[in-house]
């Protein structure tokens, strides 16, 4: 892959909730790279706007986003933050966005990733790269190995590759990038509602009043590495520590960390483990 040479691109950032959003920004600023930020409707937070030029967009407004990406010049789009994505029914679609929607109603499956891979073609169609948010900051991206002070023990090892597998067998479904596995046991899979929720959803499920259990998060196996890459931050671990659980493990060099020092900090102070492991 030949490697991306921000200075000869113009960027545009397409905004949903989070703290990668902002990430992305600084850098760019601070490699002084030109970028707009679209920030999506109800999604994205009025914080990043600031000083910086942005404009909102709806999504199945398809006709606005295409004229701003011309007249800004922009040659390259990231996908940055978390968007929720709407019902059908509240659309409203413009001839462009009708289109776009026949289309993923056309795919046989329509989780996340297969949707994210439609509008990624659908910008290239119109000449637009479409690039990740750690080539942008490479730092992003999950160091393998164990990241912390805390270590897992043998049955934490073995709930990880349970979770693994199953993760790996949901892939094709493209159902969701999380599970939580507690002595050999599934407590739940991640689906619409998000791994926060997932790991609040399943601490009422466990069965041992101990620490114990483990968040798994791994990339699909057919994902577009360029878009919706697992995620965790220091809310993940909050959530994690909260629910009672042992630890995370997340997929080596194929998710992102937000501000892994901050991960890593509160993580030991909470007794928890962060681990990169391989697929």
């Amino acid at each position: 892959m030949t490697e991306l040479n921000l200075k000869s691109e113009k960027i545009a950032i397409i905004a949903g909730s989070g703290k990668l959003p902002q990430l992305i920004i600084d850098e760019l600023t601070k490699q002084k790279v030109p970028f707009i930020i679209l920030a999506v409707y109800e999604n994205a937070d009025e914080k990043l706007l600031g000083t910086h030029k942005y404009y909102r967009i709806t999504p199945g407004q398809v006709k606005p986003i295409l004229k701003i990406m011309s007249d800004e010049k922009v040659t390259s789009v990231v996908f940055a933050g978390y968007i929720k994505r709407p019902g059908f029914l509240s659309l409203k679609l413009d001839s462009i966005g009708l289109s776009v929607m026949a289309r993923i109603a056309a795919s046989k499956i329509q989780g996340d990733n297969s949707v994210l891979s439609i509008i990624a073609k659908f910008f290239e169609e119109h000449g637009l790269k479409v690039i990740s948010p750690n080539s942008i900051l490479p730092s992003l991206l999950t160091p393998s190995g164990i990241l912390g002070k805390i270590k897992p023990d043998q049955d934490d090892f073995k709930d990880i590759e349970i979770g693994k597998t199953v993760l790996a067998k949901l892939s094709d479904m493209d159902i969701g990038q999380a599970v939580i596995v507690e002595n050999s046991y599934v407590l739940g899979i991640e689906a619409a509602e998000g791994t926060d929720k997932l790991t609040m959803r399943c601490a009422d499920l466990k069965r041992e009043t101990m620490r114990k259990g483990i968040l798994v998060k791994m990339k699909k196996i057919t994902q577009d590495k360029r878009l919706d890459l697992p995620t965790i931050g220091t809310n993940t671990v909050d959530y994690v520590y909260k629910a009672n659980l042992r630890g995370i493990a997340v997929n080596a060099h194929s998710s992102i960390i937000i501000n892994l020092p901050e991960v890593i900090t509160l993580a030991d102070k909470y007794g928890i483990f962060v681990i990169g492991v391989s697929e």
